[in-house]
């Protein structure tokens, strides 16, 4: 799993900072019954990136790229 995202800034940042955050959706992604859970067996990742562009000020862009570890790589 990558965890993309993106701010209405260039200032510096240190992607990890936001695992509290993309915690939150991985969590909401099991009780909404996307995996059974999400250890490690089942989930590698995240790897938090921070695209290179800026988007609309006032948000933020949070996108979870999810590849079944067979078509990886």
């Amino acid at each position: 799993m990558i965890a993309w995202l993106a701010f209405p800034d260039r200032r510096r940042r240190d992607a990890p900072n936001w695992w509290p955050t993309i915690k939150a959706l991985m969590d909401g992604l099991v009780d909404a019954g996307v995996w059974d859970d999400d250890n490690s067996r089942i989930i590698q990742g995240p790897d938090h990136r921070i695209l290179d562009y800026t988007i609309e000020r006032g948000h933020v862009y949070v996108c979870l790229e999810i590849t079944h570890p067979e078509l990886a790589g």
